[in-house]
């Protein structure tokens, strides 16, 4: 196996086999059961060849009892079959689950920069298909292979004991089936790669016609995304089809090396039996051992090009746990339990590529307990500064802080505890509206959800509902407005009680009414809060404690509303356009 696996190969089977570990037990019973149900097929052909032997002689009181022999011993190895299956099942599902587990965890601890190059659909295609490979291989390929090189052993002792000359005749068509097996292995392991790159794009096809379905219907377009669904269907028809084909050319090239093999033995065990040196008895279970002996042989000689095929699952599941060699993500262990919530950008520079920034040495200061707003042109980094933030990106430069520690010194767990967000298109999950709100929170009770949504204007909605609260969202809240949405979303957020909340535009999709509601809502939760608010609809923000003016990655101003409107230029502009898009103007 060595000689057609190279170091990285074997490192990965290796890893790979550290997932047996926790089933050492469950192992040593399957091999158990697996031994005895071999003794029982090596003891069969022999009670068998007598049974036949004592039937010509016409002993059939003997025979009677050798046949009551075979039935017994039948019906334990049915025992043993079926105990193996059942071990072999859950040996795999266990092994497939703590695939799973580790790297759905994986995947959730991801930096955020790995979403923006992968799609949703090659992470599916991994843990869904490539655990199933790796598992197969480690229960039914790896442990059948060690039954078979046993079953074979076992055997050969036997036949060469029966007959050298024609067990060295079986064994002429070894080699013959292991070159095939080989060469056709290192075909399949390039077809496989090839496959699951193809299974990647779709599955991640798949899931954004489903996603967006309502967008394809109202674009017009399903024609068009259907023959792109059936094109890639068709791809991995022909890919399959194209594999399976190497596979039974293979296996059918083996079989006859294995069928001539058979003629051979056939032909000198004629021979052997006419001159006399070898008998009925004898002739019928070494017929009976050369169907288990080849089909052993056949296996090993296949577990070449099965290995092929999962190295390359391996291959993509271990480049996920070790985080497609992306920088990890960096988290300190400061733990703190409360904050003031003091916001400090100390010459921040950020570009999402190399040599493009979005942010260039920006520094500024928010106050604890204040209303903040961030206000520029579309893509002037105002988005980047809650990222930045938030840590789903670390600075290339300068330092972000939090009552004057750096942010990447806390804890993961402090940080977001203490930073809640609303975003212009949040994420609804498909569960109750309670679950929904409460789902950031396991101190908030059901009567505080009810109050704020009472404020926000949502609550009238929800109790007309048949089962009011405990009414299910549709994924991604696909039953609700924009601004339904947003309502839910404001709602978990403030429930959530951190210190700091950021708005990232979200009540663009909320009436004048519901707008004037939310402004003093948020003008309560400063009191005590540190709200930050990204706005394209200064008319927002106009009361807030200090705006501050983001243009081309640089703070060009800060002030209050009627401040930069008499000094500051840029903030002029962005409210002019504003009132000639609302016709006020112009």
């Amino acid at each position: 196996m060595k000689s057609i696996l190279s170091k990285e190969d074997c490192n990965l089977l290796k890893r790979c086999f550290k997932y047996m570990f926790p089933y050492k037990f469950r192992v040593i019973v399957t091999f158990v059961c697996i031994v005895f149900g071999l003794i029982l097929q090596v003891v069969q052909p022999l009670i068998l060849g007598k049974v036949i032997a004592l039937l010509f002689a016409r002993e059939f009181h003997e025979m009677s009892l050798m046949l009551i022999y075979l039935f017994v011993t039948e019906l334990v190895l049915t025992v043993f079959s079926f105990f193996q299956s059942y071990l072999f099942s859950s040996l795999s599902e266990n092994i497939i689950y703590d695939l799973k587990k580790d790297m759905f965890q994986k995947i959730t601890t991801l930096p955020v920069k790995v979403y923006d190059h992968m799609k949703i659909g090659e992470m599916i295609s991994r843990l869904q298909n490539d655990t199933a490979t790796v598992a197969s291989i480690l229960t039914n390929q790896f442990i059948s292979t060690i039954i078979d090189i046993l079953r074979v052993v076992i055997i050969c002792v036997i036949v060469f004991r029966i007959s050298i000359p024609l067990s060295l005749v079986i064994l002429l068509s070894f080699p013959i089936t292991f070159f095939i097996f080989t060469i056709t292995g290192k075909k399949i392991r390039k077809k496989s790669e090839s496959l699951a790159r193809l299974n990647d794009i779709y599955f991640s096809n798949l899931q954004q016609s489903i996603a967006g379905i309502r967008e394809i219907k109202s674009l017009g377009i399903k024609g068009q995304r259907t023959i792109q669904f059936l094109n890639l269907a068709l791809s991995l028809k022909e890919k399959n089809i194209n594999i399976n084909v190497t596979s039974t050319v293979a296996r059918s090239l083996s079989q006859i090396s294995s069928f001539i093999s058979n003629i051979g033995v056939m032909a000198l065990a004629g021979y052997l039996i006419y001159k006399g040196d070898l008998n009925i008895e004898y002739f019928i279970a070494f017929s009976s051992y050369t169907g288990q002996l080849s089909g052993s042989l056949m296996n090993i000689t296949q577990i070449s090009s099965t290995v092929q095929n999962a190295l390359t699952s391996l291959v993509r599941i271990f480049s996920l746990l070790d985080e497609f060699g992306y920088k990890r993500e960096r988290f300190g262990n400061v733990l703190k339990e409360e904050i003031e919530g003091e916001i400090h950008f100390c010459n921040v520079s950020f570009g999402y590529q190399e040599n493009i920034r979005i942010l260039d040495d920006l520094s500024f200061s928010i106050a604890k307990n204040s209303t903040t707003a961030i206000v520029g042109s579309s893509g002037g980094g105002k988005s980047t500064i809650f990222n930045l933030l938030l840590h789903f990106y670390e600075a290339d430069k300068g330092r972000i802080e939090i009552d004057g520690i750096n942010i990447n010194k806390f804890t993961e767990e402090t940080l977001r505890k203490h930073i809640a967000v609303v975003h212009q298109a949040p994420y609804l999950f498909n569960a109750t509206f309670t679950e929904n709100m409460l789902i950031s929170s396991d101190k908030a009770t059901v009567e505080e959800m009810i109050e704020i949504c009472k404020k926000i204007k949502i609550h009238d909605y929800i109790s007309s509902l048949p089962v009011g609260y405990n009414t299910v969202i549709e994924e991604n809240g696909v039953n609700l407005s924009g601004g339904q949405k947003q309502r839910i979303a404001i709602a978990r957020a403030m429930l959530k009680n951190s210190k700091i909340i950021l708005f990232d535009e979200a009540t663009s999709s909320l009436d004048n009414e519901t707008q004037q509601m939310v402004r003093e809502l948020l003008e309560l939760a400063a009191d005590d809060h540190t709200v930050v608010i990204i706005a394209h609809r200064l008319s927002s923000i106009i009361n807030a404690d200090e705006i501050l003016i983001i243009d081309s990655g640089k703070l060009v101003g800060r002030g209050s509303h009627r401040q930069l409107l008499n000094d500051n230029f840029t903030y002029q502009k962005l409210y002019d356009n504003e009132l000639e898009c609302r016709g006020l103007i112009g």
